[in-house]
């Protein structure tokens, strides 16, 4: 959401929110955690997202630390599609802060 958020401009938050649609139906193929984490962390596939990512989640990541791998690929991918639901919620009301 923030990747998403972190510009003024609506017109910008519209393009990165379809960017991020693009890229979820990418890495929703992904079986692995290491795959997904792969497309995360390339910071070519969406300049800017790997390192808000890792930012915002630094401590998520050591909390999930009990679970197996395809759990947090799981809750990650559930993290991914509720920010595109509630951003498109938002783009809707155009109540968008």
């Amino acid at each position: 959401v923030k990747f998403v958020k972190s510009t003024t401009d609506i017109d910008e938050r519209k393009r990165r929110l379809e960017t991020f649609k693009r890229f979820y139906d990418t890495v929703k193929l992904c079986r692995t955690l290491s795959c997904l984490e792969s497309w995360i962390y390339d910071d070519e596939t969406m300049p800017g997202f790997s390192q808000r990512y890792a930012l915002d989640h630094e401590a998520a990541e050591q909390l999930t630390h009990i679970l197996r791998d395809d759990d947090k690929r799981k809750l990650i991918m559930c993290g991914f599609k509720n920010a595109i639901e509630s951003l498109e919620i938002g783009f809707k009301g155009e109540v968008i802060k």
